[in-house]
């Protein structure tokens, strides 16, 4: 009887564990933006994040890595979205340079890859962002949030 009794104590420690994993339960009460830090820091180890924004369910986050300011989107599962980094203006495809020169001076330059790999060029341009395909082809204008231009005041 002992050993029956034993055996079913030792039976139902045995599934108290398995159903009460700790991992399972850390994974559920993290935050979205915790998500995507988490798998920042998994990404790019040793690496300091200088700003963390949330915008529409995606999170992005700035760093400076080898002395070129990066950027990544993450969603809400820590997945990439699309990855950014800044570029000097001679490093623009010459497509991309031609037609973005036809609309002004680029102030700015940077290269943004998508999660399928997609990849298109970001230049401000009168403190507009135009985006480019590598064949020079407009993709779209917007308003440039980040207004740079701090030493007017």
């Amino acid at each position: 009887m002992k050993k029956l009794i034993i055996l079913l104590a030792g039976m139902v420690m045995l599934s108290c564990n398995e159903t009460a994993d700790t991992d399972d339960i850390a994974e559920v009460s993290m935050s979205p933006m915790d998500i995507a830090k988490e798998a920042f820091a998994s990404d790019h180890a040793g690496v300091n994040a200088t700003e963390w924004e949330e915008e529409n369910g995606m999170y992005e986050v700035s760093f400076m890595k080898d002395g070129v300011e990066h950027s990544i989107v993450y969603n809400s599962e820590g997945n990439i979205v699309e990855e950014e980094h800044e570029l000097n203006v001679d490093e623009l495809p010459e497509a991309v340079k031609t037609s973005a020169n036809n609309a002004g001076a680029i102030t700015e330059a940077c290269k943004v890859t998508k999660a399928d790999g997609t990849i298109s060029y970001e230049v401000e341009i009168d403190g507009k962002d135009m985006v480019y395909d590598a064949e020079g082809n407009l993709l779209g204008t917007e308003e440039d949030e980040d207004d740079d231009n701090e030493d007017d005041e």
